[in-house]
């Protein structure tokens, strides 16, 4: 899945090549199950190009709260086919249906919803992390994410489970971080490393001390070295480039 808006259409079609083999063929109870997913994900694409629809008209008195359990209900419905794919051994469709997240995590934001569901997200973030190598693409990624981040349940937000190092919220702003830095955009890096102040104060120290170290390895530009320097040292990092 390309990064892009949330088109039904297009979507529809790639859910239905990606789960194509996931189709029942026995009445069996696993069957059912995935008869009973696979029925409740095309309804709910149903219902996301109604809305798009309505909304394009004018005439939807939908609200943030109804987008809110209209994207939470298919996230979750793509982190459960995901895991029947894992199950069955296709992992290349479980990392298509991953990917299909983030679709419908604009969706969400375009209409001011929040999102609930991270971890499905942030898995289809660490993986396209590490294939996007362009830093014109990466700092499009880096945006992508930021509509993401903004759009987070104040719940998650709040990150009231700061001793959890592997909280969605947490791997979500730190590949956020990442992604930016690689974009060697210094205006997104900017204020992908505000926002990761505010949003992981604590980890974000830990960051951009690793983030310097990086910069030897990686040998960045001297502009990128240079705002990564200046973040490190606002937190009480005492490195230096030379």
């Amino acid at each position: 899945m390309t990064m892009m808006d949330f088109n039904a259409d297009q979507f529809k079609r790639e859910f239905e090549q990606v789960t194509h083999e996931l189709a029942p063929s026995s009445a069996n109870n696993e069957a059912v199950s995935v008869a009973e997913l696979l029925t409740a994900s095309l309804e709910s694409i149903d219902i996301m190009k109604r809305v798009d629809a309505d909304m394009s008209a004018g005439n939807s008195d939908i609200n943030a709260e109804d987008i809110t359990q209209i994207g939470d209900y298919m996230l979750s419905l793509l982190m459960n086919l995901g895991d029947l794919a894992a199950q069955q051994s296709q992992s290349q469709n479980m990392l298509y249906l991953h990917r299909l997240s983030l679709p419908v995590a604009m969706w969400v934001s375009q209409y001011q919803g929040e999102i609930k569901q991270l971890e499905i997200i942030v898995n289809a973030i660490a993986t396209l992390a590490n294939e996007i190598k362009e830093p014109r693409k990466l700092a499009e990624f880096a945006e992508l994410i930021e509509k993401i981040v903004t759009h987070v349940n104040a719940d998650i937000r709040r990150d009231l489970e700061a001793a959890n190092q592997m909280r969605p919220w947490l791997i979500l702003n730190m590949n956020w971080g990442i992604v930016a830095t690689r974009s060697h955009d210094v205006a997104m890096m900017k204020r992908v490393f505000d926002a990761m102040i505010n949003n992981i104060p604590v980890e974000a120290k830990q960051f951009f001390a690793e983030g310097m170290q990086q910069m030897e390895v990686v040998n960045y530009p001297p502009h990128v070295r240079e705002v990564m320097q200046q973040y490190h040292q606002t937190l009480g990092g005492g490195m230096h480039l030379s």
